[in-house]
């Protein structure tokens, strides 16, 4: 584990020198700029200082032939739009409803797959979250609770009763 911190420390740092040169000095190629962090003591491959550069939204400018930062917020936010895009993300409308399973951790993900496609062929559009101890949580609009009741009384699933902090019975006969 500490690899892996050493190596994002490292990476935090290059990115901050290399956006400091570009800022502060000319840099009109990557060799020139392999060149000063080498100095600094950052050593880089062409293919990593290829990546940093993207990462950090560095591009040559056309007419001065220079290396400028780009305005970070639009950056990101192209990024951001881009990923949307690729995924295809959708913003779901709010829900209001939810249940809770708990499953071994082990089978966690395959369930949740498992039970949004059984629940996707009755009709029930859900949210399904997986948590790292095996919580799957499962969000769906008001309006489908008794349909989505339905289809989990059909699995049979045992049902456990949650209590809140006060001692108070929060879960609802399904």
């Amino acid at each position: 584990m500490a690899r892996v911190r050493s190596s994002l420390s490292d990476r935090n740092k290059r990115h901050e020198a290399i956006e400091s040169l570009v800022d502060s000095r000319k840099i009109t190629s990557h060799r020139y700029l392999g060149e000063i962090l080498r100095e600094r003591g950052i050593h880089v491959t062409q293919p990593t200082l290829s990546r940093d550069l993207e990462e950090l939204s560095i591009q040559k400018n056309p007419d001065t032939k220079r290396y400028e930062l780009s305005k970070k917020k639009d950056a990101l936010k192209e990024k951001l739009t881009k990923i949307i895009d690729d995924s295809h993300a959708a913003l779901m409308r709010p829900t209001y409803s939810t249940r809770i399973f708990k499953v071994d951790p082990e089978y966690s993900h395959i369930f949740a797959i498992t039970l949004e496609k059984f629940l996707m062929k009755k009709g029930l559009e859900v949210g399904i979250f997986v948590g790292p101890t095996g919580s799957v949580l499962l969000s769906f609009p008001k309006e489908a609770k008794k349909l989505l009741n339905q289809a989990i009384r059909e699995l049979s699933v045992p049902e456990r009763s949650m209590t809140s902090e006060d001692g108070e019975d929060d879960s609802e006969e399904i």
